[in-house]
């Protein structure tokens, strides 16, 4: 009784979907989640094959309870208006995605501008 020795494994050929996954890794990516409308802030590091997202580093942003959203844009005002409590470590189910978006520090320092404009306008015209 001899033992056969394993067939090599074959290289994996990258997609464009493949790739384009990667080159997220260990980016900041802001989740919009769909049964509670929370907003998770984190360092993208997993996708598995059904589709869950793993986040590190997290930070949650919970909803407001008079916020209006709009379908597919980012909630900035909340990166803005309060601060994130942190989660470390989240995986967030396909099914919860509600939005997605690629995080730059830039886009939250705009927001807070933008509502220090707006809140110094509205102080003007009380």
């Amino acid at each position: 009784m001899s033992i056969q020795p394993r067939p090599p494994i074959p290289p994996i050929t990258p997609t464009p979907f493949t790739q384009l996954v990667e080159s997220f890794l260990n980016q900041s990516l802001a989740v919009l989640v769909a049964s509670d409308a929370r907003l998770l802030v984190g360092y993208f590091i997993c996708l598995d094959q059904q589709g869950n997202l793993v986040l590190d580093n997290t930070y949650e942003y919970p909803a407001e309870k008079d916020e209006q959203e709009e379908e597919g844009v980012l909630p900035l005002n909340r990166l803005a208006s309060q601060e994130g409590r942190s989660v470390g470590m989240v995986l967030v189910p396909r099914k919860e995605w509600k939005g997605v978006w690629l995080h730059t520090g830039e886009q939250t320092a705009d927001a807070e501008k933008e509502q220090a404009n707006t809140t110094f306008s509205n102080e003007a015209y009380i």
